[in-house]
């Protein structure tokens, strides 16, 4: 049975995970994250963000990266190094 310490850590681990490859996205791959919404980070706020609408495209986006990886991303050194220590 997973204790709630363990749960907590593997929350914040993942939301952690997330605001790194969000950073990345914001920061080399620019156009894709304004396609995507320009979602807000779980511990951030990028400049160009919308408070309301990047919310939603938050949540969007945390459900779509559960289960796929964008090109974008497959094709990045760095985030696939840190996915794979995941």
């Amino acid at each position: 049975m997973i204790g709630f310490e363990q749960f907590f850590i593997a929350m914040f681990v993942s939301l952690y995970v997330y605001d790194r490859r969000l950073k990345t996205e914001y920061l080399n791959y620019h156009d894709q994250w304004i396609k995507d919404g320009s979602p807000l980070g779980m511990f951030s706020i990028r400049r160009g963000t919308r408070l309301f609408s990047g919310g939603f495209s938050r949540v969007a986006l945390c459900f779509q990266w559960l289960f796929t990886n964008p090109q974008w991303a497959i094709n990045d050194n760095a985030v696939r190094q840190y996915l794979f220590k995941m």
